[in-house]
C-alpha cells in the first residue's frame, strides 16, 4: 500500500504554522486585551478585589437583560416575549437595542454563575477584536507595515470611547465593524466588489441598529471622501455613478439581511421611543472648539452627562502624528484634503447641535452624549498611522516644531485649569509622552525597518494607555460608581431561591412582585412575571396606564411602588415578595413560604390574566391626573356598575412653618426658610375603619419627607413622636403613598418636610379605600375569570364563560404581534382602558387561544433569505466564480 503524501505545491501546515503566518493579528487582539485587563486589576476588579464591570446602565439595565437572554437560550423563557416587564411585552426588540452582538454568545455559553466574569471576557474580546479589524484595515487600505499597524490598532481598540463606553457594550460593535466597513466601501470603488461592505455591514446593523445607523450615515462620508480623495483609480462621472449604484445596492442587501432584527426593532419602538422626546433643532454651538483639544489629553474623562464633551482622546502618539500627517511630504495633498475635510464635518457635528441630533436619531441623548465620537478617533488614528507609515517625508525639524507646539498648547492648556483635567497626571504625563515619541519617530525616521523601535513604541503606548484608562476608570467610579461583585451575587441568588421556591409552590400563569428593588431590572434577572421594568424600547401606553393608576413611573419604566388592592387584584399580582415587611397591605398576613430574610405573602383577590368584564370598559376614561378617580372608574367600569371606592377626606387644618406659600400656574410653590425647619403639617380624621392614601399631583418634582404620628399631647395639643413614612416626588417616590389603617373618627397628623428649598404641588389628595367593597367587586369578577389550560411565554389557551353585554379583558399589553382564536376561529382585538388587549365574544363557553410572533420578524426572514441569496451572487460573479459555474454546468449538460 502506497504511502500517503502532501500534493506537489502544497505543503501540509499545522496549526502552529497558521498562528504565525497571523501572529501580528494575535498581536493586535492580545495587546489591547491585556492592557486593559492590567487597568481593571489595578482597579481591583475580581479577582484582585470585589469590583466588577456592573456601572451606570450596564449596572441598571444590560446585566438583567443578558441575565434573562441567556435563560430564555437554555430554554427557560423566551426571546420573542417576556413576561418580566411592565406586565408583559416583545423581547426582540430589547434584543436588537442591547444584545444582538454576535459577542453575546460568549454570555449565552458560560455558566450563569459566571455572568459578571462572561460579560468582562465580552467586553474584552470587542476590544481585543477591535484591534484586529483597525489592523486590517490599515494593513490592507494604507499599506501600513503589520507591526506598525499594531501600535496604532491598539490606540483605537483603546481610544477612551472603547473604555468609557465599556459600560454600554452594545456599541462597542461599531469599533470592530467600522474599518471592515470603510475597507469594503473602497473594495466597492477599487475593485467593484460588493461583499467586503455587506457581510460587516449587516452584521452591524444586525448587531445594534443605534449605531449601526451612524456607521450608515458615516459610510456615506467616507464613500464621498474616497472616491474624490482616496482612490488611486480614475473614476470619472461614469465612475462615480456606478459605485455609487454598487454601494447603495450594497447597503439595501445588508439592510435586507438584518431586517430580520431591524423590522421587529423598528415595531418596537413605534411602541413609544419614537415619541419619547419632542426634538428642538433650534441652531445652538455645544461646546467652545478650543476646549475640545483638551479631550484629546490622557486622562480627561469629565462626566457621562449631558453636559460632558465628547471623548476624542486616542493617544498620545495620535496628538504628535496628526499634524505632521498635514506636514508630511510623502502624503498627497488630495488625501490630506480629504481626511482633512471628513475630520472637519465630524467635528462641525459634534458642534452645531441640529446635525449632533440627526446623528442620534433626531433625539438629544439623555446621558453618554456624542455616541458617534469614536469615528472622529478612527480618522485621527488613520491620520496618525499614515504619516508615521510614510515617516520618510517628515523633515526633523518638523517633528522639533509640531514637539514645540504641542508643549506650548499644554501649556495654555494649563492656565484653563480644566476641572477635569490634573495638570501632572494628564497635562505634563502627556508632554513626557510626547517627548518620548517625538524622540522615537525621529530614530524610527532614520531607521525605517528597525523593528526594536516599533517594538519600543508598543511598550509606551500601553503603559501610557494603562496610566490614562485607570484614571478614566477612576474618574468613572467617582461620577457613577461602579457596583460590588459580592453585593449583585449576593442580591441575585437569594432572588432566585425566593423565585424558584415560589414556582415549585405554584407553577400556574400569575404575576408577582417585590417590595424592595436593586434596580428596576430586577425581575428580569429573577425572571419574574411582573410590571417592574425599564428599557429604551418600551410601551408607552402600559406605562402611561400604570402610571395613571399611581404606580411609579416615567417614561421609560414602572416600578412596584404605589399598589392598591384595585390595581393588584385587576393586574394580577398575585404573590408579593417582602423582605422586613416594607409596605404593608391587607393581605401581608397571607404568607405562604419564606425564603431566606424574604418571604411571600399571597393576593387572595388577584384575576387571572383574562377575566370576563363588563361592556361599559369599552368607554371608560383612566387618564385623570388623580389617581383615586381612575381606579374608581377603572374598577366601576369593569363590574359594570358605578361605585366610590375611594372617597375624598379633606384634611381638618393645615399649618405652616417657616413656609411661605406664591402662585406658580396651576401650582402652588412652596417655599422653606433657609436655615430652618420648614414644614406643612395636615391633621386629618379618618371617616372610616379602612386603609388610607395620599398623593400630591405636581408638574415639577422637589423630593419632601412625610411623617406621620397618631400620639396627641394634651400637655403641647401638638402631636409629637411623628415616625417617618417615606419621602415624596422625584423618582420612584412620585406614586401613591399607603399611610396605614385607621379607625372612624381618628385623628392623626401627617408632617411634610420641604426639604429642597421649595415644593410645587397641585393639590393634596388624601383617600380612604372601602376594602369591602373592593373585595366584593373583584369577587365577582373572578366568577368570569378565564381557566388557563395551556400556557408559555409566546402561547396561552384557556376556557371562558360569557354574559351578554360582556367581553373578555386581559391584562397583556396592546401590541402588533398577537394572534388571537376563539372557537378556533381568529378574530380582532379591541384595545380596553387605552393599554390592554380585548376579545369580542358572544354568550356562552368559549375556547380562546392567543399566540405571539413578533411584528416583522416574518418579512424580515424572507428579507434574509433573500438578500443572503444575492450575496452569494455577488460573490460569485465579484471573485470570477459565476462565469466558472455557469461554463461548467453548460459543459455537464452537453456531456
Amino acid at each position: 500500500m502506497s504511502s500517503l503524501k502532501t500534493p506537489a505545491g502544497k505543503e501540509k501546515r499545522s496549526i502552529k504554522d497558521w498562528i504565525y503566518d497571523r501572529r501580528i493579528y494575535f498581536l493586535a487582539f492580545f495587546v489591547p486585551v491585556v492592557v486593559m485587563y492590567i487597568t481593571y486589576a489595578l482597579f481591583k476588579f475580581y479577582p484582585f478585589g470585589d469590583n466588577c464591570v456592573l456601572v451606570l446602565d450596564l449596572n441598571g439595565q444590560y446585566v438583567y437583560y443578558f441575565e434573562y437572554a441567556r435563560q430564555a437560550f437554555w430554554g427557560d423563557g423566551s426571546l420573542l416575549y417576556s413576561w418580566s416587564r411592565n406586565l408583559s411585552g416583545e423581547f426582540l426588540g430589547i434584543m436588537g437595542y442591547y444584545l444582538a452582538s454576535p459577542f453575546t454568545l460568549i454570555v449565552m455559553l458560560l455558566p450563569q454563575k459566571m455572568i459578571l466574569g462572561s460579560l468582562l471576557i465580552m467586553q474584552l474580546a470587542k476590544i481585543g477584536t477591535t484591534g484586529i479589524t483597525f489592523s486590517y484595515y490599515l494593513q490592507k487600505s494604507h499599506n501600513v507595515k503589520p507591526l506598525n499597524s499594531v501600535l496604532f490598532s491598539t490606540l483605537f481598540a483603546l481610544c477612551a470611547y472603547a473604555v468609557i463606553q465599556l459600560m454600554d457594550p452594545m456599541w462597542l460593535d461599531g469599533l470592530v465593524f467600522m474599518p471592515l466597513m470603510m475597507y469594503g466601501i473602497e473594495k466597492i470603488i477599487d475593485e467593484g466588489k460588493k461583499v467586503n461592505f455587506i457581510i460587516p455591514a449587516a452584521i452591524m446593523f444586525f448587531a445594534n441598529f443605534y449605531i449601526g445607523l451612524m456607521l450608515a450615515i458615516f459610510s456615506v462620508l467616507y464613500f464621498f471622501y474616497y472616491i474624490f480623495f482616496g482612490t488611486k483609480t480614475k473614476q470619472g462621472i461614469a465612475g462615480f455613478f456606478k459605485s455609487g449604484i454598487r454601494f447603495a445596492v450594497s447597503g439595501v442587501v445588508a439592510a435586507m439581511m438584518a431586517s430580520v432584527m431591524l423590522l421587529p426593532v423598528y415595531y418596537s419602538l413605534k411602541l413609544g421611543k419614537f415619541d419619547f422626546t419632542t426634538p428642538d433643532y433650534t441652531l445652538k454651538f455645544q461646546f467652545q472648539t478650543l476646549d475640545l483639544l483638551s479631550k484629546l489629553l490622557p486622562s480627561s474623562y469629565d462626566t457621562v452627562r449631558n453636559e460632558g464633551l465628547p471623548e476624542i482622546y486616542c493617544g498620545t502618539l495620535t496628538i504628535l502624528m496628526v499634524p505632521l500627517f498635514f506636514m508630511n511630504e510623502k502624503v498627497t495633498a488630495k488625501k490630506k484634503a480629504g481626511l482633512g475635510m471628513l475630520l472637519a464635518v465630524m467635528v462641525i457635528s459634534m458642534y452645531v447641535k441640529p446635525i449632533d441630533m440627526l446623528w442620534h436619531g433626531g433625539q438629544v441623548p439623555n446621558w453618554l452624549p456624542y455616541r458617534y465620537s469614536f469615528m472622529v478617533s478612527f480618522i485621527l488614528v488613520t491620520m496618525a498611522a499614515i504619516a508615521f507609515e510614510n515617516v520618510g517625508g517628515i523633515k526633523t525639524s518638523t517633528i522639533g516644531g509640531t514637539f514645540a507646539g504641542i508643549i506650548a498648547y499644554l501649556m495654555y492648556a494649563e492656565t484653563k485649569e480644566y476641572e477635569n483635567i490634573d495638570t501632572l497626571g494628564s497635562i505634563w504625563f502627556a508632554a513626557g509622552c510626547i517627548a518620548l515619541f517625538a524622540y522615537m519617530v525621529r530614530c524610527y525616521k532614520n531607521s525605517p525597518n528597525s523593528k526594536a523601535i516599533p517594538i519600543a513604541m508598543l511598550v509606551l503606548i500601553s503603559g501610557e494607555l494603562v496610566v490614562s484608562g485607570l484614571e478614566t476608570v477612576k474618574d468613572i467610579d467617582e461620577d457613577v460608581t461602579y457596583s460590588k461583585r459580592k453585593a449583585y451575587i449576593d442580591y441575585i441568588s437569594a432572588g432566585r431561591e425566593a423565585v424558584d421556591a415560589l414556582k415549585e409552590y405554584d407553577d400556574s400563569l400569575y404575576r408577582a412582585e417585590k417590595t424592595f428593588h436593586r434596580t428596576v431590572n430586577d425581575n428580569m434577572a429573577l425572571n419574574l412575571r411582573g410590571l417592574t421594568h425599564s428599557s429604551s424600547v418600551m410601551n408607552s401606553k402600559v406605562i402611561d396606564f400604570l402610571g395613571n393608576m399611581g404606580y411609579s413611573n416615567r417614561g421609560h419604566y414602572t416600578r412596584y411602588n404605589g399598589s392598591t388592592p384595585i390595581t393588584d387584584g385587576l393586574l394580577g399580582i398575585k404573590y408579593v415578595l417582602d423582605k422586613e415587611k416594607k409596605t404593608e397591605s391587607s393581605y401581608m398576613e397571607n404568607k405562604v413560604l419564606t425564603s431566606g430574610d424574604i418571604t411571600v405573602y399571597e393576593n387572595k383577590n388577584a384575576l387571572p390574566i383574562a377575566y370576563m368584564v363588563d361592556d361599559d370598559i369599552l368607554n371608560v376614561y383612566v387618564k385623570s391626573e388623580n389617581p383615586f378617580e381612575n381606579q374608581n372608574n377603572l374598577l366601576s367600569a369593569v363590574t359594570g356598575e358605578r361605585y366610590e371606592y375611594f372617597t375624598r377626606v379633606m384634611p381638618d387644618d393645615i399649618k405652616y412653618k417657616n413656609v411661605t406659600t406664591a402662585d406658580a400656574g396651576n401650582q402652588t410653590k412652596y417655599m422653606a426658610t433657609e436655615n430652618m425647619d420648614s414644614t406643612i403639617e395636615f391633621y386629618i380624621t379618618s371617616q372610616s375603619d379602612n386603609p388610607m392614601y395620599l398623593f400630591f399631583p405636581s408638574a415639577s418634582e422637589k423630593k419632601v419627607n412625610l411623617w406621620l404620628s397618631t400620639e396627641f399631647d394634651e400637655e403641647t395639643q401638638s402631636y409629637v413622636n411623628h415616625n417617618f413614612l417615606n419621602y415624596f416626588f422625584e423618582t420612584q417616590y412620585y406614586a401613591i403613598q399607603r399611610m396605614g389603617d385607621f379607625e372612624a373618627g381618628q385623628q392623626f397628623s401627617l408632617i411634610c418636610t420641604i426639604a429642597n428649598e421649595y415644593a410645587y404641588m397641585k393639590d393634596q389628595w388624601f383617600y380612604q379605600l372601602d376594602t369591602a367593597a373592593v373585595d366584593s367587586a373583584l369577587a365577582k369578577l373572578k366568577e368570569g375569570a378565564m381557566t388557563v389550560t395551556k400556557f408559555s411565554d409566546t402561547h396561552i389557551e384557556g376556557t371562558v364563560t360569557a354574559q351578554e353585554g360582556q367581553i373578555l379583558m386581559t391584562t397583556i399589553p396592546e401590541e402588533g404581534g398577537w394572534t388571537i382564536k376563539v372557537d378556533g376561529k381568529k378574530v380582532e382585538p379591541v384595545l380596553l382602558a387605552d393599554a390592554f388587549i380585548g376579545i369580542p365574544v358572544t354568550a356562552g363557553t368559549h375556547e380562546i387561544e392567543m399566540s405571539f410572533f413578533p411584528q416583522g420578524l416574518g418579512l424580515g426572514i424572507v428579507l434574509l433569505i433573500v438578500g443572503a441569496g444575492i450575496t452569494v451572487v455577488f460573490y460569485l460573479s465579484d471573485y470570477n466564480k459565476l462565469n466558472k459555474i455557469i461554463a461548467k454546468a453548460k459543459g455537464t449538460k452537453k456531456k
